[in-house]
């Protein structure tokens, strides 16, 4: 019986998807070179190109407390 499963990069390495332009590599501040999916769709008209690498968890939480004005900014975790 063949098998089916297969590991990720494994499956990112496939000849359709890297003919397709699903996955793409992004340098990360901390974990280097990653692999991560693309759009599987296109815009003519739009640079769908990941700028920045997504957030860590809570990255953010004190700029977004402070702009919705919340005046105990300085104390929310990060």
């Amino acid at each position: 019986m063949p098998r089916c499963a297969r590991r990720i990069d494994a499956v990112l390495a496939g000849p359709q998807i890297v003919a397709a332009g699903l996955a793409i590599e992004q340098a990360h501040p901390v974990l280097g070179t990653v692999k991560l999916p693309n759009l599987p769709f296109r815009f003519p008209a739009c640079d769908t190109t990941r700028a920045t690498p997504a957030p860590w968890m809570g990255q953010h939480n004190r700029q977004i407390a402070a702009e919705l004005g919340d005046a105990a900014a300085a104390r929310v975790p990060t």
